[in-house]
């Protein structure tokens, strides 16, 4: 929650590594800005707004992709959201979502942003550094939090971050 940058980047992570995408959900998202981040958008199928087929536009999706970001999404049901767990975790992908999911193995908030790039009255954003919150079940539940760089390059930890807090990994798959 918090960053549809971070999202786009923890995304483009994967599909660097040659997991195929897809994006629903997200009318409204920057195609410039999801390349940018390292989208890879040869890899990415989108279903901008799936409506009230929702559930079924999900279950496809979840058995051919790898990494499914999911937008806000009325139309869910909290058995359709049981039901795709279940099946996400079967097919060992991994599910972003913009909005809470009930019985989510880690949940990421960013907050405390600065920008780069931009003088007085002038200037191009080129990067931005915020702080991201971990917390969920298992290893994590205690929570903790991560200083991350998000530009050009996707997603870099701050210059300022220690290298032991760096060695866990942030995104499982569940």
């Amino acid at each position: 929650a918090g960053s549809t940058s971070l999202l786009l980047a923890l995304a483009a992570v994967a599909g660097q590594e040659g997991a195929w995408c897809a994006l629903t959900a997200l009318p409204h998202v920057g195609w410039r800005a999801a390349a940018e981040a390292g989208l890879v958008l040869d890899r990415v199928a989108v279903v901008p707004r799936p409506g009230p087929d929702a559930p079924a536009v999900l279950g496809a999706l979840v058995d051919g992709f790898d990494v499914l970001v999911l937008g806000r999404c009325p139309a869910l049901s909290e058995r359709d959201r049981r039901s795709i767990s279940s099946r996400l975790r079967a097919r060992e992908a991994v599910l972003l979502s913009t909005d809470p999911w009930p019985g989510a193995q880690l949940v990421l908030q960013a907050r405390q942003r600065t920008w780069d790039g931009l003088g007085q009255g002038w200037g191009h954003l080129q990067a931005q550094e915020l702080t991201v919150s971990a917390a969920g079940r298992g290893a994590v539940g205690t929570g903790r939090s991560v200083q991350v760089r998000l530009g050009p390059v996707g997603v870099q930890p701050s210059v300022e971050e220690q290298p032991a807090v760096l060695d866990a990994p942030l995104l499982q798959a569940v």
